[in-house]
């Protein structure tokens, strides 16, 4: 984990864009807090509009 910052300047292209947090605690607090965000989650997205059709029926 502490060499971590040098995968980012070695491949930074990849990274940039995706959203990112310093704080662990912070991490946590959203993942508790926050409904879209869970166990069987990767990612934070928004729903396509074939999932959220799904969802209605």
């Amino acid at each position: 984990g502490h060499k971590l910052h040098k995968v980012k300047e070695i491949s930074g292209e990849y990274y940039e864009g995706l959203e990112s947090y310093k704080s662990w605690s912070q991490v946590i607090y959203m993942y508790i807090m926050n409904k879209t965000i869970g166990p069987f989650s990767r990612m934070k997205r928004k729903l396509s509009t074939a999932a959220t059709r799904n969802k209605s029926e």
